[in-house]
């Protein structure tokens, strides 16, 4: 037993699980809306089509993957501690940062697997739509794909920064019920993280490091949303890609290393 073995155990629960079933419900969502929308739109006005359905495709694929990312790591946990399957995986020669990793490492393909499907299907509903609205719309298919797969990547890897945060709280809480509401929590002060730093910048006094403190704890998650950026077709630079996943990683690396570090001497059983 090692970390890719733990690691593919994770995801066939997955595949077992109602994971692809909350994506594939996502993604019904999301094609009704645009059907709706569809009723609505004249043709002569594609170009407000194509910002509505992305905006409103990529947000429901935020939302789906950040759910995701929060009930499947607190099931896939919980159910190790309470099926005995945690005790009986400590037992063997197997470390524990292996079963943590392996974990993770599970949680993550996981969720850029639904994020790749989620994608598709949005990708695909937003070509058959456009070629019912407008004959030539092929070209401008094509130029949205990146932006779209980018978008979605970088959510993803959002939604991975949240299963950490997830994974440490299933192992430092007994209670389930505080659990997910923590992580809900920690999915809103992400979110808000962003205006943790622009107080900073304007507080003048003794609270400003407290501000800049808290804005380094917790994950950025507007850092990683390029929702309005793809709505209005403007595309990232390499320069800011690259910077945007060294972020996302690092915070994730850094994260693990801590949290390990400290359960090394816990009881996580």
């Amino acid at each position: 037993m090692n970390i890719l073995s733990i690691a593919r155990m994770t995801l066939l629960e997955a595949w077992r699980g109602k994971v692809l079933w909350l994506t594939a419900f996502f993604a019904f969502v999301m094609v009704t809306l645009t059907y709706a929308l569809s009723e609505y739109i004249h043709s002569s006005d594609i170009a407000t089509y194509y910002k509505l359905l992305i905006d409103g495709g990529l947000s429901t694929l935020s939302m789906g993957l950040f759910i995701i990312a929060i009930f499947f790591t607190f099931q896939t946990i919980i159910n190790d501690k309470k099926q005995k399957t945690l005790p009986v995986l400590l037992s063997m020669p197997l470390p524990r940062h292996s079963y943590v990793l392996g974990k993770f490492l599970g949680i993550a393909a996981t969720i850029f697997e639904s994020a790749i499907l989620f994608c598709g299907i949005l990708l695909v509903t937003l070509g058959f739509f456009i070629h019912h609205q407008l004959e030539h719309a092929h070209g401008n298919l094509q130029a949205w794909i990146p932006l779209v797969v980018w978008a979605s990547l970088a959510f993803a890897l959002a939604a991975c920064m949240q299963a950490v945060g997830v994974m440490i709280l299933c192992f430092v809480m007994e209670s389930e019920f505080l659990i997910l509401f923590s992580s809900f929590g920690l999915w809103g002060l992400g979110a808000l993280s962003h205006d943790f730093r622009q107080l900073a910048e304007d507080a003048q006094t003794w609270i400003q490091p407290v501000l800049i403190g808290v804005y380094h704890l917790l994950p950025d998650f507007s850092t990683l949303n390029f929702l309005s950026d793809t709505a209005y077709q403007v595309s990232a630079s390499s320069s800011e890609m690259a910077l945007v996943c060294l972020y996302g990683v690092s915070y994730v690396l850094v994260v693990l290393m801590v949290f390990l570090m400290i359960l090394a001497k816990k009881d996580i059983t």
